[in-house]
């Protein structure tokens, strides 16, 4: 990949950063429409209404895309598979070179034309999960028998011969949903190539949802990750400070070698600098957690376009800038680790400050730990 410099916008950092010229990768809201009410989901409830992305503009945004040098579209929605043109977005996109992957929560029966394409163009489908149980999934969806539209989205797509993941959402009361989850599947003679996982959060309407587990909950999910390793069950789960995960671990009496185990789980986030989303509107976003973007003109769906924008967002620079700020904290291992619970959560995990100045003993963990 060719990089870029640029001069990082923060007065604490001189030296420049090495930014990649274009993303690898982008997620795309191709619709607003849905058809489940998650208390979780980030979208505004309006948005969630609001009709299909422009067809004629996405297949100039992936064209654009690709001849930038993208390799990768991941489609999002709303739910995708309600997008009217998905069968003819997804044969677009194949012919030019793309690797394509959708997340469905797999609550729309898929008709035999997008069944034919997802086949034909190698599409891998995330299904969505929230918890391990009928009951806790169909309460989170607002919609009865949503578990059981899932599980059998998930035999369509392997009868079909159709590469598919379990996009889990780990829940309150629900430590062992996802044994709970990968047994049941078992049963019915299903095992997911990976699992990648989730913590629910509450964002969008509704403020007040239930189902999010807490801090200490998130922990004892978590701690189970090394030994589910060990049988060979295939994980990643959203980033997280590598700090914070070596003092819980420390603090439970965890051996070195069994935290390795839980950081090798851990997946990046590359938000703005190897990965890029845009809205159903076809124009670029940050993290739906980070706060609301600044507003910018309206970008058409040229290469010219896209990568002045990419150079010169400010929701982007901000985000590198920290990133790149030399914290002791952040490694090369961790990179951007830290900074998306900075920037989603508020502050440091560990030690809940929303500055760039991190806790000693935090630090001491890290130092500690990188001896073993």
């Amino acid at each position: 990949m060719k990089t870029r410099h640029l001069i990082p916008q923060s007065p604490n950092q001189n030296t420049r950063m090495l930014t990649p010229s274009n993303p690898d990768d982008v997620m795309i809201d191709i619709t607003g429409v849905c058809n489940y009410q998650c208390s979780f989901c980030y979208q505004p409830h309006e948005q969630k209404f609001r009709g299909h992305a422009s067809f004629s503009h996405l297949l100039a945004l992936i064209e654009a895309l690709r001849r930038w040098g993208v390799k990768e579209v991941l489609y999002l929605g709303g739910e995708p598979t309600l997008f009217p043109w998905l069968a003819e977005l997804l044969r677009f996109g194949h012919d030019f070179g793309l690797r394509q992957r959708m997340i469905t929560n797999g609550g729309v029966s898929l008709d035999k034309t997008v069944l034919r394409q997802l086949q034909y163009c190698a599409v891998e489908v995330g299904v969505s999960f929230h918890g391990g149980q009928a009951s806790k999934h169909d309460a989170i969806t607002g919609v009865p028998k949503s578990f059981n539209k899932a599980v059998n989205t998930v035999r369509t797509l392997e009868s079909c011969g159709i590469s598919w993941w379990i996009q889990y959402s780990h829940i309150n009361n629900a430590t062992n949903g996802l044994n709970l989850l990968v047994d049941f599947l078992a049963q019915k003679g299903l095992r997911p190539p990976f699992i990648d996982v989730n913590r629910l959060v509450t964002r969008g309407d509704n403020k007040k949802a239930t189902g999010m587990p807490t801090e200490e909950e998130w922990w004892l999910f978590l701690s189970q990750f090394p030994d589910w390793v060990d049988t060979g069950l295939p994980l990643r789960v959203e980033a997280h400070p590598h700090c914070w995960i070596i003092k819980n671990g420390y603090e439970n009496g965890w051996s070195p070698e069994r935290i390795k185990k839980l950081l090798a789980c851990i997946r990046p986030c590359s938000m703005g600098f190897t990965q890029w989303a845009f809205s159903q509107d076809g124009q670029p976003k940050s993290c739906p957690l980070v706060e609301a973007d600044v507003l910018q003109p309206y970008m058409p769906p040229t290469l010219s376009a896209l990568q002045q924008r990419w150079e010169s967002d400010p929701s982007l620079m901000r985000r590198r800038s920290f990133i790149f700020l030399k914290n002791s904290c952040l490694s090369k291992e961790s990179l951007w680790h830290c900074p998306l619970f900075y920037d989603c959560l508020g502050g440091c995990r560990s030690t809940g400050k929303t500055d760039c100045t991190h806790d000693p003993l935090t630090c001491g963990y890290n130092n500690e730990f990188s001896t073993y």
